[in-house]
């Protein structure tokens, strides 16, 4: 495991980095040699050139964790492009600089943060295509209020190697290990929302992860723990929504029989993609879903998004091997 730790009253900052460690992950893939700890000033811009990949990623974490401590997006926007897409728990699926942009200046005039540490603990080589996963701690006050508001998540980020050797961010999502007492305040309003992805079906591959979402909303409408949980390889890993990283077939089927254990009736059900992209033996997909749902004193609806990464299998079926569920508002 490589661990980020940055602490700061907006100027104490300091860093750590741990070594091997195996820790459970939910939607991307694996891989990750150890790296050589290096340590950075506040008012250090990294290098990028270096040939260790490793390194890189530990780079451009410092340079976005730098980026909440000192509210500065000027050297992180660098590394988004108009096709960026940025998945915030409980926002709205945002693409490109302007959208994100907007999202962070307002979060940023919204909290004071005194503590953002990150800890890399996968990361799924696929050509020149990166998956990285990994968990955070932030403490933070929102403006004018006195008390100290603690989050635990994970995250995952896609990652596009350039001919330089920079990285640049295909793809960003995060979510939390618990349920968050004030979701409203991380949320930003926007007068623009992504319009979703018509299905090409005469793509083979939008084709068969059209047909395997068919039968998700199956699983989850009839509560069939078993359907669901047969979608995962053996090493799969789920990073749910408000929970713990499940790793492992038999610990996600577990959390499945758990949470489909409910009275909750599913009225109706739709579980579809705002793209994916084909690398090699993967599928990196970007889904979305949308439930109606009820019980005998209420009704609901939930919606939300996230990254799975597919791993092709021997019999050519198409396997979850990372999955991280992130809700909207």
């Amino acid at each position: 495991m490589v661990s980020i730790c940055f602490r700061s009253k907006k100027k104490i900052m300091r860093n750590s980095f741990k070594f091997p460690a195996a820790i459970i992950p939910i939607v991307c893939f694996l891989s990750f040699c150890s790296c050589t700890a290096k340590k950075y000033k506040d008012d250090t811009t990294p290098s990028f050139k270096s040939n260790s990949l490793d390194e890189r990623l530990l780079n451009m974490n410092t340079l976005f964790t730098n980026s909440v401590l000192k509210e500065n997006l000027e050297e992180r926007l660098k590394y988004y492009t108009d096709e960026t897409l940025c998945m915030p728990e409980y926002q709205l699926s945002m693409r490109g600089v302007k959208m994100i942009e907007s999202y962070f200046l307002e979060i940023f005039k919204r909290e004071e943060v005194e503590l953002f540490e990150k800890e890399i603990f996968e990361v799924i080589t696929m050509g020149n295509t990166l998956v990285e996963l990994g968990t955070f701690k932030k403490e933070y006050r929102l403006l004018g209020k006195q008390n100290l508001l603690k989050q635990n998540g994970k995250y995952c980020n896609v990652w596009q190697v350039q001919t330089d050797n920079s990285l640049k961010l295909k793809a960003e999502c995060w979510g939390y290990f618990h349920p968050i007492e004030n979701p409203e305040s991380l949320v930003v309003s926007s007068a623009n929302t992504l319009e979703d992805i018509p299905v090409d079906v005469n793509n083979h591959i939008a084709f068969e992860l059209m047909a395997v979402n068919a039968l998700m909303e199956k699983g989850v409408k009839t509560h069939n723990a078993a359907l669901r949980s047969s979608f995962f390889t053996d090493d799969g890993m789920f990073l749910p929504f408000a929970d713990s990283i499940k790793s492992g077939f038999g610990n996600i089927n577990e959390h499945l029989i758990e949470y489909t254990s409910n009275n909750v009736s599913i009225d109706s059900i739709h579980v579809y993609n705002q793209g994916f992209e084909v690398l090699g033996d993967y599928v990196i997909e970007y889904p979305k879903f949308f439930v109606s749902w009820s019980l005998p004193e209420a009704k609901g609806i939930s919606h939300g998004k996230g990254i799975r990464v597919w791993q092709r299998q021997a019999d050519c079926t198409l396997k979850l091997y990372r999955e991280i569920g992130l809700h909207n508002q």
